[in-house]
């Protein structure tokens, strides 16, 4: 994980978690269900990964060494613009994707509900 992931995906949790909870209380649904935390999870799951694919994209050139033995951030950048367009960015999304979200859903739900239950047993 890295630091763009990670900042989308908190917020991004927490944002869906809110709005999920609100349409469940609408639906007159347990706002704090599991369902919830799973669709909230496999959400932020997907935006981060969306989000922090290209510097993943990045790395992955760098550390195959790809461009060369050229280790500079800009240069990589430059190289996949120019060699392979905008589109040089997502490779490996879907892929990504699919990882994140049902890691994320797990992981989130996970959480919650031991911190539900660790509250109860206080």
């Amino acid at each position: 994980m890295n630091v763009p992931f990670v900042s989308a995906h908190f917020v991004t949790y927490e944002f869906l978690k809110r709005n999920i909870s609100e349409t469940f209380d609408k639906s007159n649904l347990n706002r704090d269900s599991p369902l919830v935390h799973m669709l909230a999870g496999g959400g932020a799951g997907a935006l981060g990964g969306l989000v922090s694919n290209p510097f993943d994209v990045i790395k992955t050139k760098i550390q195959t060494n790809s461009l060369g033995n050229s280790r500079s951030l800009y240069k990589a950048f430059k190289f996949i613009l120019r060699k392979e367009g905008i589109a040089g960015f997502s490779q490996g999304l879907s892929a990504r994707i699919l990882y994140f979200i049902p890691s994320a859903a797990i992981c989130w739900t996970t959480y919650e509900g031991m911190k539900k239950l660790l509250s109860l047993s206080l």
